[in-house]
């Protein structure tokens, strides 16, 4: 109890205690889970969660993407492939023709919890994962969203926010509410993905052990 774990080689962010502080938040564009706010009077910024990212490659003899770096986006060809990168918040990716692609989703992880005693709560939950090759991407407006990580309570009465979901679609326009939506009802069409945002962190509230929250990985129990 008290002691501080360490973050993962995925980029989860280090246990907090009094004499370890300060400790680390999850690494950006990760997706990795916020580590344990270990006493209420340490710094709630160190729980957050990593933010997700985007990322789509395809052959750049043989599709015709945006020209210009989408928006919250980045465009970068190496050798044969262009690849835009999106890492944070809402984007599109314009293309003018069907376009085979490979894709990488990375949802935003959980914070992690807060104890009342200064002891271990749990930390968050990685944040989802998609991942596909030569997946068909029709000639659209592909419309982007990055979830950002979640952060911990303030206090050890609630368990910590989950992070935000990682979502690509061709429809005109994702709704706020799809950021953090955990139902299996989204009424997406079938070539919509998303990646779940991690389970926030249970808290230890008076030695009263909580769960996390689910998500793309469950949060950790206190």
């Amino acid at each position: 109890p008290g002691g501080s774990g360490f973050g993962g080689p995925g980029g989860g962010g280090d246990g907090q205690s009094p004499s370890s502080y300060p400790a680390a938040p999850a690494v950006a564009n990760t997706g990795g889970g916020g580590g344990d706010r270990g006493a209420p009077n340490l710094p709630i910024s160190a729980t957050a969660g990593g933010k997700g990212v985007v990322m789509v490659k395809y052959a750049s003899e043989t599709a015709v993407g945006d020209e210009t770096p989408a928006l919250g986006g980045e465009m970068i060809t190496i050798g044969n492939y262009n690849y835009h990168v999106f890492s944070a918040g809402a984007g599109e990716l314009i293309l003018s023709s069907d376009t085979t692609c490979d894709i990488l989703m990375v949802a935003g992880g959980g914070g992690g919890g807060t104890d009342r005693n200064a002891g271990a709560a749990g930390g968050g939950g990685g944040g989802g994962l998609i991942y596909v090759e030569n997946h068909p991407l029709a000639a659209s407006t592909w419309k982007v969203w990055v979830g950002s990580g979640g952060v911990g309570q303030p206090d050890a009465s609630a368990r910590s926010n989950p992070g935000q979901n990682t979502i690509l679609t061709a429809e005109s326009t994702i709704p706020s509410s799809d950021r953090t939506k955990t139902s299996d009802t989204w009424g997406y069409p079938a070539t919509t993905l998303i990646a779940l945002g991690g389970g926030g962190g249970a808290c230890t509230n008076n030695n009263n052990n909580e769960n996390g929250f689910g998500g793309g990985t469950g949060g950790g129990g206190g």
